[in-house]
């Protein structure tokens, strides 16, 4: 007997919560064909060490603060909390049908370079 499958792609979201958020609050940064490629993208994103920003700018609570960074300064990640601190992957799979529709309605990239 052969089971009947819908053609699809299997994309791996990278959800990470905000440092200047609640950290139960992740939002999708980015999706990735691979979780190899994905988990090589948000290495590269990071600096080489943690540093202080001040951008004198509320966080989610209204306090005004420096924020310890962890990704480098102008990246996609910059004001993310690294990934072993409350982000996590989420993996999902889309029919073909479906994947124009569903990326045009995710305001992330797919496969960042």
């Amino acid at each position: 007997m052969t089971i009947p499958t819908t053609a699809g792609v299997t994309l791996y979201v990278l959800l990470m919560n905000s440092v200047r958020g609640a950290a139960e609050d992740r939002a999708p940064v980015a999706a990735f064909t691979s979780m190899g490629k994905g988990v090589a993208w948000e290495q590269a994103q990071r600096a080489e060490a943690t540093y202080m920003h001040d951008p004198r700018m509320p966080d989610g609570y209204g306090r005004i603060h420096p924020y310890r960074l962890a990704y480098k300064e102008g990246s996609l990640l910059m004001w993310f909390n690294p990934l072993e601190e409350g982000g996590r992957w989420a993996k999902v799979f889309i029919k073909e049908s479906e994947l124009n529709e569903w990326l045009g309605n995710h305001d992330f990239p797919l496969d960042p370079e």
